[in-house]
């Protein structure tokens, strides 16, 4: 089988599917906003029992055009310092580093063929 020219590759259709791991980007989310905020990580906590930031959406088209696995954990990250950031303004960093309870969730959503990244918070 011949070998695909780089105009070839690049043409290509997009990544599609669930292919990235929901489970390690949940848990770079978790680890960073313990280690970035202090705050206590309960995965116990769901979106029924608790509150959350609005949440990111990211198609796999573009996940895969920004590093794949690697964009994925970022976006989670990024929605802890969006979440804490705005819970800080609310009331201050040391009161929701003390007090609140962090459970990144991530979830493949199939008819948009994207990830959804909230942080549950409580």
């Amino acid at each position: 089988m011949p070998e695909q020219t780089a105009e070839e590759a690049s043409s290509a259709p997009p990544a599609t599917g669930d292919i990235y791991s929901v489970e390690e980007a949940v848990l770079v989310g978790n680890e960073y906003a313990q280690a970035q905020y202090g705050v206590t990580i309960d995965t116990s906590i769901t979106a029924a029992d608790s509150s959350y930031y609005p949440g990111t959406a990211d198609s796999v088209a573009w996940l895969s055009k920004h590093g794949g696995q690697a964009a994925l954990n970022a976006a989670v990250c990024s929605n802890v310092d969006a979440t804490f950031a705005c819970l800080a303004a609310l009331d201050n960093a040391e009161v929701v580093s003390a007090y609140a309870r962090f459970n990144c969730t991530v979830c493949y959503n199939a008819v948009e063929d994207e990830y959804i990244v909230a942080v549950l918070y409580g």
